[in-house]
């Protein structure tokens, strides 16, 4: 396929070569983690990223018991929960923000034992 003339030849490019441009070019928008974490019983453990407007979540995790869960922002001296606290051992979700803004994954151990949690997310 023709895509440009230059000094009065034209150039062609391939499908292939413009399928992987895209690919790197909207690789680096993505936003990953992975890990394993151990919660001691009545502590708390978060992990924050940026989350804009347009972009999507989408989460898991599993933990040795249940803890508590949350989905959070801080606005001034105020916490805003997108996703209230509930008592679970696993989850599997997505989440689409109302607004741009720095977004905790926050699990809470009420447990009297340790919690070991795998998590994981991507943001696109």
């Amino acid at each position: 396929m023709s895509v440009a003339v230059a000094n009065g030849r034209r150039v062609k490019t391939g499908m292939a070569a413009m399928a992987l441009m895209l690919v790197i070019g909207c690789h680096h928008d993505v936003k990953t983690a992975a890990e394993t974490v151990n919660v001691w019983s009545n502590k708390k453990f978060e992990t924050c990223f940026d989350l804009a407007l347009g972009e999507t979540l989408a989460y898991r995790f599993n933990a040795t018991d249940s803890v508590l869960f949350n989905i959070h922002y801080h606005q001034e001296n105020e916490v805003i929960h997108a996703i209230s606290e509930h008592l679970i051992a696993r989850r599997n979700g997505t989440f689409e923000p109302d607004i741009s803004a720095r977004y905790c994954l926050m699990w809470t151990n009420p447990n009297t034992r340790t919690a070991k949690i795998q998590y994981d997310y991507t943001v696109r």
